[in-house]
């Protein structure tokens, strides 16, 4: 948009031409087995079914956290096995 805004003499330059990127951080992430998964859902099912619930969606379904605690009742369809992210 800013080159478009040079082109148009709306500016007279382009001042991200200087900007120098930060370099992406690299992640090392650590994922559970399936075994581990299993254990920790059977763990909790019998701590706290609430938790279990919560841990349960976000295992099946990959979504975020603040994705499923902004979750209300009115977002899950069990006629049709629907969550609906709004």
């Amino acid at each position: 948009s800013l080159e478009k805004a040079v082109e148009w003499e709306l500016i007279i330059k382009n001042p991200i031409l200087k900007v120098e990127l930060p370099r992406p951080r690299r992640r090392n992430y650590i994922t559970w087995s399936l075994e581990e998964v299993d254990h920790f859902l059977k763990f909790a099912k019998n701590y706290n079914i609430s938790y279990y619930t919560l841990f349960l969606v976000l295992v099946y379904t990959g979504m975020r956290r603040g994705k499923v605690l902004g979750l209300h009742w009115q977002d899950i369809d069990f006629d049709k096995h629907l969550i609906y992210v709004r």
